[in-house]
């Protein structure tokens, strides 16, 4: 796993303001890798941070949107078919990419009411609609069980009003 001091990368974050005016963020998601992203799409900043790391002897490349650096260790290919499953009997939906896990869309069910309560993707196949897919599955399998959904899930909330609009 790539390791970058908080000092190394709050000097990373201002040289790329004072050099692009473009804010850098960086994440660290506890386990699950340390990425890079950017607001719009800028060539010359994610170059800039591929050379940075480069200099370091660590293979970074961009998401095919040009908004997101990841380091080859971490880096998921986009052209792969990640595979979402209901899973009635751990009620939930799940995310797989090969035979590894890479998410679920949990629920609970108290008679006709199946709360949604926790949706969660890797930080790495994250803004693939990988979420939004899981959410999806759980309202159709509620709505052939003829059951309520009540999302407590802020996202899951968030999908749901969509379709209601």
């Amino acid at each position: 796993m790539v390791v970058i001091t908080f000092s190394e990368a709050v000097k990373l974050k201002k040289y790329i303001w004072e050099q692009f005016k473009v804010n850098l963020h960086i994440h660290d998601t506890c386990g699950g890798g340390l990425y890079f992203s950017i607001d719009e799409a800028n060539a010359d900043v994610v170059e800039f941070v591929i050379a940075y790391f480069a200099a370091r002897g660590v293979a970074a490349r961009a998401s095919k949107d040009g908004k997101t650096i990841y380091f080859d260790e971490d880096y998921v290919d986009e052209k792969r078919e990640v595979t979402v499953v209901y899973q009635k009997g751990k009620q939930r939906a799940a995310a797989y990419d090969g035979d590894n896990l890479i998410g679920e869309c949990t629920y609970t069910v108290k008679g006709p009411i199946w709360t949604i309560g926790h949706t969660y993707v890797k930080s790495i196949y994250r803004n693939q609609n990988i979420a939004k897919r899981m959410v999806l599955l759980i309202v159709a399998e509620a709505q052939k069980a003829q059951a309520r959904i009540v999302p407590e899930c802020t996202y899951a909330r968030k999908i749901i009003k969509a379709m209601a609009e």
